[in-house]
């Protein structure tokens, strides 16, 4: 079998006129990958020290390997490890045959036919992982996964463009015939579907299809959700940065109102709605979802900072949505509890509460929609420095009686027990504070509390948005 090889543009009519839909495709890609990601340029900051060698550890194991996938979803880890492995090596397949074709003429015998095993096996691996999230999107989990059509037209093309390589594959062995076909062990199967020799119409056809399904997916990608393909595994990386604190001066100097790898987070997220399914403000029922409000803060991203418009039909478009679509509401950006279960659980290890943080303080600088129990407990923090209202004459009415030592500073070796607002002045979590000065005197320890002096720790103004109070605590707390 030393002349094995493949035959191209069997029955397909001439080059050029594949090659000039090619170019098409990619000028798309270009223009779209421009559109989508030049956004990115308009936010805070930059994306911070990668360290090299671990964001190839991390894009290797969440990005292409999808670790988190398969955490607590092995059927979703392995239909997704099945359509990037089998994704991956069709594509470079892709890339050889193209090097076959225009520089070098090395696929031609034994590294053929070890070609032409591994691209039927890698296709028939995509194949699975297809229908099994198909099945899995529509079937399994169907009314818990976001509803729409794309996520369906997406796969289907997928699966269009795997099928009708196969058939294509099948029709030309079936012309052929030749005594190395076994070794293209679907397009072998394939071909006994059809009378030998097959018309050569049809294989044109066949062909055709094929192409065309692969260049409209070229075309389209960057214009879809498949854009995560790419995003993804980037967000994945700069995931391993620590993120970088802007200056009081950077941030008054900034353009956007997201951080640049916020931006970048919005343009990786799938949607897979895992964040969903741990968030205990949506499992009780409240109208807060961090799948939904990732979404809503990419479309308002892209239509507010597209490229598009500069021309005048998309600027007074994206304007008129943006000024008659809520993207924000007020209300239930303040029911995010910030527990974090959702950056935890996310498969792209993408962070929502550094974008719900970065929205609420867009609401509370702007003063005019903030919820009444945020700005009541704002104020009570500003006043008491606690939220529950209380004096801070209260803050050592937890200890019912008890006699709990006065933290000294000078006194050496002395350790310092602060409470906290809601364990010093919520009647359901004084128990706390009590239980642990029972056990820290039990022990033996010196300890001391600040009682009427202790300052607020400033959380509850950070985790509401509110950095120029949080800030005031801070210092307080210095």
């Amino acid at each position: 079998m030393t002349g094995a090889t493949r035959s191209l543009f069997v029955h397909a009519g001439p080059k050029w006129l594949f090659y000039v839909l090619a170019a098409l495709a990619v000028v798309s890609f270009g223009v779209g990958l421009f559109v989508r990601l030049a956004p990115w340029w308009q936010g805070r900051g930059g994306f911070g020290r990668v360290p090299p060698g671990r964001a190839v550890k991390d894009i290797l194991l969440y990005g292409l390997l999808g670790r988190k996938i398969w955490s607590r979803d092995f059927w979703g880890g392995l239909a997704h490890t099945a359509v990037v492995s089998g994704f991956g090596v069709l594509f470079l397949g892709t890339l050889l045959l193209m090097v076959h074709d225009w520089l070098w003429p090395f696929l031609v015998g034994r590294p053929y036919l070890v070609y032409s095993l591994v691209l039927d096996l890698f296709g028939l691996i995509f194949v699975v992982g297809l229908l099994l999230l198909l099945l899995r999107r529509y079937l399994f989990k169907r009314g818990r996964m976001e509803p729409g059509p794309a996520h369906g037209l997406v796969l289907g093309l997928l699966l269009l463009i795997a099928l009708t390589g196969f058939l294509a594959e099948g029709l030309r062995l079936a012309e052929a015939g030749p005594p190395w076909a076994a070794w293209s062990f679907v397009g072998w199967g394939v071909a006994g579907l059809f009378a030998k020799p097959p018309p050569a119409w049809l294989m044109g056809l066949a062909w055709w299809f094929h192409a065309a399904c692969a260049l409209v997916l070229i075309a389209w990608l960057p214009w879809s959700k498949l854009l995560h393909a790419l995003t993804t595994p980037l967000a994945v990386g700069l995931a391993s940065a620590p993120e970088e604190a802007l200056t009081a001066d950077e941030l008054e100097e900034a353009p956007g109102e997201f951080s640049r790898r916020d931006l970048v987070r919005l343009e990786a997220c799938t949607r897979c709605n895992r964040c969903e399914t741990v968030c205990p403000s949506f499992a009780a029922g409240e109208p807060w979802s961090p799948r939904d409000f990732l979404r809503r803060s990419g479309e308002y991203v892209r239509r507010k900072y597209t490229p598009l418009n500069r021309l005048k039909f998309f600027r007074e478009r994206n304007r008129r949505y943006l000024a008659e679509t809520v993207t924000f509401d007020p209300e239930s950006m303040f029911l995010c509890s910030t527990c974090a279960a959702c950056e935890q659980e996310c498969p792209a290890r993408l962070t929502p509460l550094s974008l719900v943080g970065q929205v609420r303080s867009s609401i509370i600088e702007d003063g005019t929609n903030v919820p009444p129990d945020v700005a009541e407990a704002l104020e009570s923090l500003a006043k008491y420095q606690n939220p529950w209202q209380q004096p801070q004459a209260k803050r050592l009415d937890w200890a019912q009686d008890r006699e709990v030592p006065e933290y000294d500073p000078d006194q050496g070796g002395q350790l310092l027990y602060f409470v906290g607002c809601t364990s010093a002045v919520d009647l359901r979590a004084q128990a706390i504070p009590r239980a642990v000065a029972y056990l820290l005197a039990r022990a033996g320890l010196d300890f001391g509390v600040l009682g009427p002096d202790e300052p607020c720790c400033g959380d509850v103004a950070r985790r509401l948005g509110e950095a120029g109070l949080f800030e005031m605590l801070l210092e307080d707390n210095s």
